[in-house]
C-alpha cells in the first residue's frame, strides 16, 4: 500500500507566517496607539515652556503670593496650592485659589486669590493654567507668614 502525503507547500508556510505577523503588529499597534494619543494630549508645550518662580513668601492673611514668569509666553491665569503641613506628601491638606490677570514674559505680579483656604497655610506653590490645562505645580514652595 502506498500513502500519499500531503503537506503545505513552503510559499504558503511563509505566506501565512507574514500573514500572522502583519495581524500581531495590527492588534498591537491598536493598543498602542490611542494610548500614545492620550499622552500627547496631556502634555503640552505651552507647559513646558512656563516657568514661574515664587518670589518672597505667602501672606497668611489675605493668601498673597509674588509670583514672576520667567517663560517666553503670557499666563493668563495661576492657580495657588495652599499646604496645610511643611511635608511634600500625600498626607499634606491641599486647597487651592485661582488668581486671574495677565502676567507678561519676564514680569511679576502679586496675586491675591478671591476664596482663601479654611486653614493656616504654612507654605504655598503655584501652577499656570493654560487654556483648560492646569500645569503642574512648581517646584519650589515659599513659607507663609502672617
Amino acid at each position: 500500500m502506498i500513502f500519499q502525503k500531503r503537506g503545505l507547500s513552503d510559499v504558503i508556510t511563509v505566506a501565512l507566517i507574514i500573514l500572522l505577523a502583519i495581524s500581531a503588529v495590527v492588534i498591537v499597534w491598536t493598543f498602542v496607539r490611542a494610548t500614545l494619543q492620550d499622552v500627547g494630549e496631556q502634555v503640552t508645550t505651552s507647559c513646558i515652556e512656563a516657568n514661574l518662580k515664587l518670589v518672597g513668601k505667602c501672606n497668611q492673611t489675605t493668601g498673597g503670593i509674588t509670583v514672576r514668569n520667567e517663560g517666553k509666553d503670557p499666563i493668563s491665569e495661576l492657580k495657588i496650592i495652599y499646604y496645610s503641613s511643611n511635608a511634600d506628601d500625600a498626607e499634606s491638606e491641599i486647597r487651592d485659589g485661582s488668581c486671574t490677570g495677565s502676567i507678561a514674559p519676564l514680569a511679576q505680579q502679586k496675586c491675591t486669590p478671591a476664596t482663601l483656604p479654611s486653614f493656616t497655610s504654612t507654605k504655598a506653590g503655584v501652577a499656570a493654567v493654560i487654556g483648560d490645562r492646569t500645569c503642574p505645580i512648581t517646584a519650589t514652595t515659599v513659607a507663609c507668614e502672617p
